[in-house]
């Protein structure tokens, strides 16, 4: 999640990135349809054509992770997995440096993929069995993959930011021995290849897009892509499904993964554990976001998001400190 202070919607500045790439300027509510959390995403067509715009600020993203982002896309692309396609600029760059009086900005262009996420529409069986497919899939690409330039952050990199964000908290000691308890959990896990490699990270149901037409599923937003255990994938996606039956979406989705990718039994029983994992990151992600209030006169609507997300991290330290 981005600092509060970026979530704010600047019209004119979304328009001077955009400009770095091709686009039909007599769009109707051109740069008005968009979402700002872990990056500002604003939608727009080129020659009719669904395109996605996200930038980010260098204090919440760096440029090599996403140069590494995309490496990791082409390969996907160039192996025929159905994901996203980055779209060069003008100037034939996959990523551009904007300078803005705000700030330096990294931006990247991606072109729409057909139908609905899972998360806006039914689910019957068999699409979560194909979402589980598509994990699979996605790992047994990832086991083979060597980035030639960039490689993404590892679970030993985002332990790292955790305990250097929570530093900067001098009352967050729950929290502090929470990494601890994760960080060694983690530490006893086996690293095998069939285990552990570069994972989505953020494989739920809103990232999955399933076409009925074609039968055919697409996956977006790579942007937390990371080298960690493949059964936390698993445990982040099947976390949000919220449907009638989450036994049948456990049963389906790994009957489907399976068939593209080992899974071993043991790794249910230590999902609690990843998620006590993700709670943590959520957390700390929650208390960096909320941090900063020196930017002025808040919009109303910012003061019942503080409180939303105060309620959040109540729920998320809820086990914090408690063995796993």
């Amino acid at each position: 999640m981005l600092q509060l202070k970026y979530l704010l919607h600047d019209r004119d500045r979304a328009l001077s990135i955009l400009s770095r790439w091709n686009y039909d300027e007599s769009q109707p509510a051109l740069m008005e349809r968009f979402r700002i959390s872990s990056n500002a995403v604003y939608a727009f067509t080129h020659e009719g054509v669904i395109h996605f715009l996200r930038f980010a600020h260098e204090e919440e993203k760096s440029r090599e992770q996403i140069l590494a982002e995309l490496e990791f896309l082409r390969y996907l692309n160039a192996n025929g997995y159905p994901c996203l396609r980055p779209v060069v600029s003008k100037y034939g760059n996959e990523v551009e440096v904007v300078d803005t009086p705000a700030g330096r900005y990294y931006a990247t262009v991606f072109l729409g993929v057909p139908g609905k996420s899972l998360g806006n529409q039914p689910i019957t069986a068999d699409m979560l069995y194909g979402w589980g497919k598509q994990m699979g899939l996605l790992h047994r690409l990832s086991k083979d993959y060597t980035p030639e330039n960039y490689r993404r952050v590892d679970h030993e990199g985002k332990l790292k930011w955790m305990a250097e964000v929570l530093a900067t908290f001098p009352d967050e000691k729950l929290a502090r021995t929470e990494l601890k308890i994760v960080n060694d959990w983690l530490a006893k896990l086996p690293r095998t290849k069939d285990h552990y490699g570069l994972i989505h990270y953020d494989f739920e149901l809103d990232n999955v897009f399933y076409c009925e037409d074609t039968k055919k599923f697409h996956i977006i937003d790579f942007d937390d892509a990371a080298y960690h255990w493949f059964a936390l994938d698993v445990t982040n996606a099947l976390a949000s499904y919220e449907g009638d039956n989450p036994h049948l979406a456990l049963e389906q989705f790994i009957a489907g993964y399976r068939t593209e990718h080992v899974w071993d039994e043991q790794w249910l029983a230590l999902m609690p554990g990843f998620t006590r994992y993700q709670l943590l990151y959520g957390y700390v992600r929650i208390i960096r976001s909320t941090q900063d209030k020196s930017f002025g006169e808040e919009p109303d609507w910012m003061a019942g998001l503080r409180q939303k997300l105060a309620k959040l991290c109540k729920e998320r330290s809820a086990n914090f400190g408690k063995e796993i």
